[in-house]
């Protein structure tokens, strides 16, 4: 379920989550990094690792 962050969390033995805002000038700076680092971290751990980086927007999260 894309929405159950519960579920996304339970999913992996490692769980990094971003709060993301699509309009915030600091999460717009981050996102490069926080991909760069999910791509690096999940080779590393061969996919162990579980990002997710949901909107904050209402209504609009959806785990990755």
């Amino acid at each position: 379920d894309p929405y159950n962050f519960d579920a996304f969390v339970e999913a992996a033995p490692l769980t990094i989550v971003e709060f993301y805002a699509p309009w915030c000038g600091h999460c717009q700076q981050v996102a490069p990094r926080y991909l760069a680092a999910a791509a690096a971290l999940s080779e590393k751990h061969g996919g162990r690792v579980a990002f997710g980086a949901p909107s904050a927007q209402p209504g609009s999260a959806r785990w990755r």
